[in-house]
């Protein structure tokens, strides 16, 4: 009962310090913003006054002039950052390796649905892996890409379709890493 009654009493107070102290300064917010809309409201009035007063150059020149010097040095920013930025690497989806054409997307900064394209008719490989045993000793995988479309085979010794997959994903950051452009497509 006593902490209700302290809080409502402290708030009281606080209250009435509060609003003694914003009533007198109204009057200077007051008079301060209608002071400083009428400077904003000499400034226009001054400047058209000067725009549509007969000069060597006409008023309605100016505005033009400005205008297009404002549009100039937009276009001129826009061009001059994608210079420097470039296109960002979200744009680099596709490139040959291997004499193969690799396609890919972007999805939150990692390589998504990495796979290779025939480099002549465009179809999408599939793969076929091997492994060889011969007198009962291991020997490397070979991997062939095969288009179902024109036939070709693209025969990849020593690689496993992850290996393969892994080998072009690090290739594709080391162009990234290196500003190499790629290949051209």
């Amino acid at each position: 009962m006593k902490k209700e009654l302290l809080i409502g009493i402290s708030a009281t107070v606080i209250g009435g310090i509060i609003l003694m102290i914003i009533e007198p300064s109204r009057h200077f917010i007051v008079i301060g913003m209608s002071k400083t809309w009428n400077y904003i409201k000499i400034f226009f009035l001054v400047i058209w006054k000067y725009l549509t007063t007969v000069h060597e150059i006409y008023g309605f020149i100016i505005i033009i002039s400005v205008l297009l010097w404002i549009f100039f040095v937009i276009i001129l920013f826009l061009m001059i950052k994608n210079n420097l930025f470039g296109k960002t690497y979200t744009t680099y989806t596709e490139d040959m390796f291997y004499g193969i054409k690799w396609r890919w997307y972007w999805k939150d900064a990692e390589i998504k649905n990495l796979w290779c394209f025939c480099p002549e008719c465009e179809y999408e490989l599939s793969y076929q892996e091997e492994s060889i045993y011969r007198n009962r000793i291991y020997h490397a995988p070979k991997l062939i890409l095969i288009c179902d479309h024109c036939s070709k085979k693209h025969p990849f010794q020593d690689y496993d379709k992850d290996d393969l997959l892994s080998i072009i994903e690090r290739e594709i950051w080391r162009k990234i890493r290196i500003g190499e452009k790629p290949d051209k497509v």
